[in-house]
Order: C-alpha cells, then sequence, then structure tokens
C-alpha cells in the first residue's frame, strides 16, 4: 500500500467516525436522538456500499468501514403488549387502518419479524400442516438467512385463509399500486398507538409479545428459540426466565415474615425428673 492510499484510507476513516458521532447526536424527525442499533444499520450500509464499489473498483480498498469500531446496542427490551393495551389498539385499527388489523394479530400469534410476515408469500403456506414456512428464496426476507418451519395455531390459520381468499396476489399482504407487498406499516401502527394512549409501543414488541405469552403457557426456551429463529436459545432464555413458575414461588419467598424463635426456660417442677436421674 502507497503512502498516498495509507492516507486517504486513514481520511475515510476520520470521516466516518464523524459521521458516527455527529448521527448519534443528531435529532430524528419524531425529535428523538438516533438510537446506537440506527447508527449501526447505517454504517453496515455504508459498508456494503463501499465493498460494493471496491469490488468494482470504482474506488481503491480497503473499506474503511471495518476498522471502526460499531456503538454498544442495548437490547434488553422488555416491552410488551398487555391484553387491555391490546384491546385499545385493535379499536383503532378500522376504516383507513385496517388493513394493519390482521398484520398485528399475526405478528403477535407468529412472531415472525416484520419484514418477514410482509414478505409473506402463499405459496409458503401449508394450510393442511399449520406450518409457515419462513425462508429467504422467492424474495422473502428473514434477518438470519436461515429457512425455519413455523407451526401455527387456528387463529393464525383462520386469518391467513381469509388474507389469501381476499385476493388474487402471490403475496399475502400485496401493495396494489406496485404489485409487490406492503413494505411497512409504520405510519399507521405508530398513529394507532397514539390514538390508542399507548405509549412506547414499537412493532417489534408484537413478536416479543407472542414469546412472552408462550413462556406463561410453559413452553421451555427450545421450543421458543425454534419458533423466533434465534441462533442461540440463550437469546429466548429471558421469556421462560420471567414466567418460571418455581423461580415466582422462590421470589415470593422472600415476603414471608420469619417465624419468632421461642426458647423454653424449664421449670423446677419440670427439671426434678432429671435430678431424680443423675443422683441414682
Amino acid at each position: 500500500m502507497t503512502s498516498t492510499t495509507t492516507i486517504v484510507a486513514a481520511t475515510r476513516r476520520v470521516q466516518i467516525e464523524k459521521y458516527k458521532h455527529d448521527r448519534r447526536k443528531a435529532v430524528s424527525r419524531r425529535g428523538t436522538e438516533y438510537s446506537p442499533a440506527s447508527v449501526n444499520r447505517e454504517l453496515e450500509l455504508l459498508s456494503a456500499i463501499l465493498t460494493h464499489a471496491i469490488k468494482l473498483r470504482l474506488i481503491p480498498g480497503p473499506n474503511p468501514c471495518r476498522d471502526v469500531e460499531r456503538l454498544d446496542e442495548d437490547n434488553e427490551r422488555t416491552r410488551v403488549l398487555s391484553y387491555e393495551e391490546k384491546a385499545r389498539l385493535m379499536a383503532q385499527l378500522i376504516d383507513r387502518r385496517a388493513h394493519v388489523a390482521p398484520i398485528v394479530q399475526l405478528a403477535i400469534h407468529t412472531m415472525l419479524r416484520k419484514t418477514e410476515l410482509l414478505s409473506l408469500r402463499k405459496a409458503n403456506l401449508d394450510f393442511e400442516r399449520r406450518l409457515i414456512w419462513a425462508s429467504n428464496s422467492g424474495g422473502q426476507r428473514t434477518k438470519s438467512k436461515k429457512s425455519r418451519l413455523l407451526p401455527t395455531n387456528s387463529c393464525a390459520r383462520q386469518m391467513l385463509l381469509e388474507l389469501c381468499h381476499a385476493n388474487a396476489s402471490e403475496y399475502v399482504f400485496p401493495n396494489v399500486g406496485t404489485g409487490s407487498y406492503i413494505k411497512d406499516v409504520k405510519t399507521a401502527f405508530n398513529s394507532a398507538c397514539r390514538d390508542a394512549k399507548i405509549k412506547d409501543l414499537r412493532f417489534h414488541d408484537l413478536r416479543r409479545t407472542g414469546a412472552t405469552r408462550l413462556g406463561e403457557a410453559g413452553a421451555d426456551a427450545f421450543y421458543i428459540t425454534a419458533v423466533l429463529g434465534h441462533a442461540d436459545v440463550n437469546t429466548s432464555q429471558v421469556y421462560t426466565i420471567t414466567t418460571n413458575e418455581g423461580l415466582r414461588r422462590a421470589m415470593e419467598s422472600l415476603t414471608r415474615k420469619p417465624q419468632p424463635t421461642v426458647t423454653k426456660v424449664p421449670t423446677n417442677d419440670e427439671r426434678l425428673p432429671e435430678r431424680a436421674a443423675v443422683n441414682r
């Protein structure tokens, strides 16, 4: 590597570091700062673009993003939708928002990620065996890039049947204007939450809600891991730890008041048999 190339690469890294810092402090359209996860996703996108440009020999290598450390992410979010909140939310998903109602329901009942759910094809549904084939083939997108089979309950199966019969598209949630699928429901979902007076709820929390209810029903971490498509069972362990009845009983034992210890001092009459035995 020539000295000029080294200087250029170092300059690019400095520029990307500055972008990372400035982006973290920038204010979004919602009036909030960008989260570390959002900034990291932007850096990953930039890295992919630069890698492609280097591959096409449009710019010299190496990729400067590789030496830029990502921000620490706080992924310990535990927000779930309560039954009472769900009733309020569904009451708002009518009229112009009616198309979002089955999406919200299926997000909870199938625990598919938003992109996996919206890009779902009818060909990936097996109604006879009550299965969904979450796959990267055919344009469907899964985060882990690995396919998995998901069982469906009776509620999800009925909703999917009705959705498939309601349109002639290859997609379950078609976009009539583009001929593809609905890419996002962020605006309608957020406005419905606002009107329902539900705070701090993200679409991804619906998937977490379904997993939490699975844990409450007694499903172990291995089953939940398979449904969610996690690579590590430890990622799904939180849904069983927080609902484990044995752990709950153990925690409840901390609330019990200790019983007072009473030391009984024997009377003289009670001591007489002891004295008699000693004197013999």
